[in-house]
């Protein structure tokens, strides 16, 4: 696998970054392995990168917090439960893959978001609730909040709106005065202005608010400080100035009795020990989990890959900043579910249409002796044995659709039709193949009369070509079900037609959408060659096969 990890801190921007290849980690009891698919860069991660030691001769991972799918546990009850999720995780998160512990660093996401989405479910977004947590349990009437163009910033004016917090934004320029109005933001005092702190003073003394939030630091510290009533309380979170805090006043500690405190967000989480610390960590999800998707802590992503992201940070550190989006690393390949793609072997189910939809997409895969693994990751019960039947979206579908689905998603052939319509389409050819088997078992004038041109089998071809706009099922996409016909149609020349070269041809004439998606997937380019075999049982002999042709 691949990962960043920091070989040299040296200052804000000459910290030597690198890419190296290290062994896919294996979880313990009690821990899980994630696949990677996403990781922001937060302020506090480009400033520890100049505070972390590094060994000689070693590197440290780096990274935060981050997104992706449980692919693997390492026992216990809670792991165990995690296996296929899409979930947040807080560690060293800037590799294709991590393990963590279960409990306390991993944390389901909505099943409507976009796995990458959920890059910055965590520092950001808790953040902010340990904000409102700390401002409504302290009585501190508002918050004064700096540097609040910023992602927190933009957060924070959502979330205060909707739970009618006061809140005074402070912001260096009138274009991030604008922008944060564009959000709805009520009170917004600007430094680049002349008297801006008696603006902040006055505006604080009007709206009877007791704190403030600092990311700055530096000499921002003193003067909110000082513009902060008696008994108020400054809490600094972000060191932005590079700067150490200053121009703090004795008299606004003595006699104000003021306090000045940090705001970690770690701390706050843990504070009052796991009798508290899981309530509030509930409380807090339960705020942030709805409005990651298009809600109040959504994010704005510019993106870059682990060889591009030093050079893409310095572009945007350098230049416009990160007002207009975080930078996110995206792993590559982002649609790779798993370090080894379990297949059902060279007898019927749909490996066949999974193993080439993984290389059609170009997501490394292993074959191996079952599928199992891909059944856990999909939630189904049962760790050694794939069930017969899977219920998704309320339908309950064959191990052969739900897999093809469940895969064909992950390498991105699901647009343009909705699951239950896949699910039936699906299901109609997985009916022609089973009343192909019912027809065999029932003798040779059940089977000449099922290949009849008035037959089952045409009757079901006419239904599948009529589903297929062409040139595949929806149109110019290649769709999972696309593989799935394919397989379907591979067997079928296994099982009989590959002996029929009349009713072959005859099929061909009359149902070219078919023959179409079949060519269409076939034409593409595998490092493997068709390796299907079917049981003697299930295929025609000669002289059956002599009974349609």
């Amino acid at each position: 696998m691949r990962r960043l990890a920091l070989a040299e801190p040296a200052g804000d921007s000459d910290f030597k970054v690198v890419v190296e290849e290290v062994p896919v980690p294996t979880p313990s009891e009690g821990q899980v392995l994630v696949r990677m698919y996403a990781a922001p860069v937060n302020p506090s991660d480009y400033s520890a990168w100049a505070r972390t030691p590094v060994p000689a001769g070693t590197t440290v991972p780096i990274g935060k917090e981050g997104s992706g799918y449980v692919v693997a546990s390492g026992g216990g009850d809670a792991a165990d439960a995690l296996v296929g999720k899409k979930v947040g995780v807080t560690a060293a998160t800037y590799g294709e893959y991590v393990v963590t512990a279960a409990q306390g660093s991993v944390f389901p996401l909505p099943e409507d978001l976009a796995v990458e989405d959920g890059a910055s479910f965590f520092v950001n977004p808790y953040t902010v609730a340990g904000f409102l947590d700390t401002v409504k349990n302290k009585k501190h009437g508002g918050l004064v909040h700096t540097a609040a163009a910023s992602q927190v910033g933009k957060m924070l004016v959502k979330i205060c709106q909707e739970h009618d917090v006061t809140l005074i934004n402070v912001v260096r320029k009138e274009a991030q005065a604008e922008l944060l109005r564009g959000l709805g933001a009520k009170h917004i005092v600007v430094t680049s202005n002349d008297g801006w702190e008696k603006e902040l003073k006055d505006l604080v003394k009007e709206l009877g608010i007791k704190c403030a939030f600092d990311a700055i630091a530096g000499e921002m510290s003193g003067k909110l400080l000082t513009l902060l009533p008696p008994g108020g309380t400054y809490y600094v979170y972000g060191g932005l100035s590079g700067q150490p805090s200053s121009g703090l006043q004795a008299v606004d500690l003595i006699y104000g009795k003021k306090k000045f405190e940090g705001f970690f967000l770690p701390t706050w989480l843990h504070e009052g020990g796991m009798e508290k610390m899981v309530p509030r960590i509930m409380a807090a999800s339960k705020m942030v989990m709805p409005g990651l998707k298009d809600g109040w802590c959504a994010t704005a992503f510019t993106d870059c890959t682990l060889d591009n992201m030093v050079e893409k940070f310095l572009e945007m550190k350098n230049g416009g900043g990160f007002t207009d989006g975080k930078l996110r690393i995206r792993m590559d390949p982002p649609k790779e579910i798993m370090a080894k793609v379990y297949y059902h072997g060279p007898i019927l189910g749909r490996g066949n249409a999974i193993y080439r939809m993984f290389e059609a997409a170009k997501i490394p895969y292993t074959l191996e002796t079952d599928m199992a693994a891909i059944f856990v990751a999909m939630g189904a019960a049962g760790k050694n044995f794939a069930p017969p039947a899977v219920e998704i979206d309320g339908v309950m579908v064959s191990q052969s659709q739900a897999t093809c689905a469940f895969v064909g998603a992950k390498c991105g052939f699901d647009k343009g039709l909705n699951s239950a319509v896949a699910f039936q389409y699906m299901l109609d050819i997985t009916d022609w193949g089973a009343e192909v088997g019912k027809a065999k078992g029932a003798g040779p004038d059940a089977w000449k009369a099922f290949w009849a041109e008035d037959g089952r089998s045409f009757k079901f071809l006419t239904m599948i070509e009529s589903q297929i706009q062409g040139p595949f099922y929806n149109g110019e996409e290649k769709h999972y079900v696309d593989f799935f016909l394919f397989q379907a149609w591979e067997s079928m020349q296994l099982v009989c037609l590959g002996k029929c070269p009349a009713l072959s041809e005859t099929i061909k004439a009359k149902f070219p959408k078919i023959v179409g998606v079949y060519n269409g997937i076939k034409s593409l380019e595998f490092s493997r060659a068709n390796d299907m075999v079917m049981p003697p049982q299930m295929c025609a002999t000669d002289e059956w096969a002599a009974t349609v042709n």
